[in-house]
């Protein structure tokens, strides 16, 4: 049966604000078709409207959620309990886009993957103020049972705290997958200065055990490793392929950043 225009309407419920939320939510819990749900920049989510999909009849069929806004920091209130909870009722979860969700560990992204055999994209952010907690330890269970989330094809993980060599692990163990990480920039004026001199503001996408591309925030655009050869280093910022196509050459430039990063995760946790 080819979907219809209505058909494609109803299976969607946009969520504007927390103040019409019982409202609206009463009146999309009705519709059977419902599989996309998506909560937008301005509603100041928490536990208690993920709960409310996870207890509903709509969980059983839900396909994509979205919630959450990297500039206002709306996301950080959902906590691991929630989305383990939504994830063992909602089975047949293809996609999710959570930003600004800070307060998410490793926890969520596993309950996802171990629960959704569906999944095929999460998507996991921090913001440029506040990094989320994701490391990437949970990836270790990836590598090591195949039949978890068989169909994942990609992870997004910006503004986190994720290793790179479990990324570079887990991207050689799944050569389909791709792992996107890094960190983004503000929209202000100032933001975008310190980063274009720092060289803030990478962000980078990860396959078969190699970094396959890398976008910037500060005027450089997105470019492939063929195009990294040439380019005008005179700022500082050197860039060749060679340099960042091999383990070994990317553990030789960014293995102390690497560690200064877990021993500040650690710190925080003990905190």
């Amino acid at each position: 049966m080819t979907p219809t225009k209505d058909t494609f309407i109803t299976s969607f419920a946009c969520f504007a604000c927390t103040s019409s939320w019982e409202q609206d939510w009463e009146k999309a819990k009705q519709n059977k078709n419902l599989v996309n749900i998506k909560f937008q920049e301005d509603f100041r989510i928490v536990d208690e409207h993920i709960d409310a999909i996870a207890t509903s009849t709509i969980a059983e069929n839900l396909k994509k959620l979205q919630f959450g806004d990297s500039d206002t920091g709306i996301g950080r209130c959902v906590t691991d309990q929630a989305i383990v909870r939504l994830a063992q009722r909602c089975l047949k979860l293809e996609e999710v886009l959570f930003y600004s969700a800070t307060s998410l560990t490793d926890t969520a992204l596993l309950a996802i993957a171990q629960n959704c055999s569906l999944i095929r994209s999460i998507n996991i952010s921090g913001n440029d103020k506040i990094h989320g907690r994701v490391t990437g330890n949970c990836f270790d269970q990836l590598v090591t049972n195949p039949d978890i989330a068989p169909r994942l094809m990609k992870i997004i993980l910006l503004d986190q705290n994720v290793k790179h060599k479990k990324i570079k692990l887990l991207t050689k163990q799944r050569p389909s997958l791709i792992i996107c990480e890094g960190d983004t920039v503000g929209n202000g004026i100032a933001a975008q200065m310190v980063a274009s001199m720092t060289g803030a503001g990478n962000t980078t996408e990860w396959r078969n055990g190699k970094m396959i591309s890398m976008t910037s925030e500060y005027g450089m655009g997105h470019i492939s490793f063929d195009e990294f050869d040439e380019i005008d280093d005179s700022d500082g910022l050197s860039l060749n392929s060679s340099d960042y196509d091999s383990e070994e050459n990317y553990d030789k430039d960014f293995g102390e950043d690497e560690e200064q990063k877990d021993k500040e995760v650690k710190k925080e946790e003990k905190i």
